[in-house]
């Protein structure tokens, strides 16, 4: 229900499956998600981490199930070199899918990145959607509570 697809190795998933010699069936992730709305939840998350067009298997990307769903996104950006581009590009190709970005969040995954303000304030500007939050490099990252980085108004962005 909770991570039904998930390998000890910090590979690409498919990557990771053929390592496993299993392979990995958008049918896994339907049957989590299906289980989830039977419960009634009041919000789930799909987290899809490894990239907007992340190889589910040898023919699915993440992003086709995404837009399948028509689930609406959060881009998580993480800080380092060449972020800009990074981030621009996945926002650009979320919005062209037709899905709506409904915001963003900078994450620092490293102790000093030079200029992380500057590059905050480039992304803030050129992305169309809100900044949600910053969330600072952190050692221990398993015992943080991240929503005091976070601000996500979920009716508001979500339209309800």
């Amino acid at each position: 229900m909770i991570n039904p697809i998930a390998f000890a190795q910090p590979i690409a998933p498919h990557i990771a499956a053929s390592e496993n010699g299993v392979k990995i069936d958008v049918k896994q992730i339907e049957d989590g998600l299906t289980h989830l709305q039977a419960m009634q939840s009041d919000l789930i998350f799909v987290e899809g981490a490894g990239g907007w067009h992340l190889p589910i298997n040898g023919q699915q990307l993440l992003s086709d199930w995404v837009v399948e769903k028509q689930f609406p996104v959060i881009l998580v950006v993480g800080l380092k070199l060449g972020c800009l581009n990074h981030a621009l590009l996945t926002a650009k190709a979320i919005q062209q899918s037709g899905l709506t970005l409904v915001g963003w969040i900078a994450n620092h995954i490293q102790h000093d990145l030079p200029y992380a303000e500057e590059n905050i304030n480039s992304l803030t500007a050129l992305i169309n959607a809100p900044l949600l939050g910053v969330i600072p490099f952190l050692d221990n990252v398993d015992e943080q509570d991240l929503s005091n980085y976070i601000n996500i108004e979920f009716n508001r962005l979500l339209g309800v």
